[in-house]
């Protein structure tokens, strides 16, 4: 069976097996309107937790600190670092409760550094600006049951991007007071969601020779 967010779509006449809700990606990747970022496969033992993360980390200042010299002369400033993460992050806990049966525990975030909250400060007497980066979060949790096999989709983790663009007829557009009438102002916003399958297997151990 198929599940959003935890919640079976069986009630509304939608059923899709595994190998169906692959073929469905295949056809939204080919027309366009989808991009499989990553395709782990994790493995973890019943009642323990499995991450997985793709991203980077950049670097942020702490503190700043002058080397102040006898005669009150400030020399070298030194910077003390933060290191911080961002991507895409997946940590789950899979509880077998019966054969074939398996109790998931999911945690999805998404994370990326952005200029919108940021923060300018002074680094040095001469009032140097700098900006601090601040960190764009989406965070989702959920509990859910599936059969092994089965496949559950976490989605809403939306970003929207809104930008004006301006265009207009060169030359005119510069002229003073009337140029506003040769300008027209165009809103553009691009959507895009992030979307997690997951489908659990109960993985049987190999038994030795």
């Amino acid at each position: 069976p198929y599940m959003g967010l935890g919640k079976p779509l069986s009630n509304a006449g939608l059923s899709i097996s595994s190998s169906g809700l692959q073929s469905y990606i295949n056809a939204m990747e080919q027309s366009g309107v989808m991009k499989t970022l990553a395709e782990p496969t994790l493995t973890a033992v019943s009642g323990e937790k499995a991450t997985f993360k793709v991203g980077g980390e950049y670097n942020i200042v702490k503190s700043v600190s002058a080397n102040v010299s006898t005669d009150n002369q400030t020399g070298l400033q030194n910077y003390s670092v933060d290191k911080i993460e961002y991507g895409i992050g997946l940590e789950f806990q899979p509880v077998v409760l019966s054969p074939g049966r398996i109790s998931l525990k999911v945690r999805t975030s998404v994370s990326e550094p952005t200029t919108e909250g940021s923060v300018s400060a002074s680094t040095d007497n001469q009032n140097i600006g700098m900006n601090a980066l601040s960190l764009r979060k989406r965070l989702a949790d959920t509990t859910v049951e599936l059969p092994s096999g089965g496949s559950m989709m976490i989605a809403g983790l939306v970003r929207d991007d809104l930008r004006q663009a301006v265009t207009g007829l060169p030359g005119l557009t510069k002229i003073p007071v009337l140029g506003t009438l040769f300008r027209s102002r165009d809103f553009v916003r691009n959507e895009s969601e992030l979307v997690i399958i997951i489908t659990p297997y109960l993985a049987r151990p190999v038994a030795r020779n």
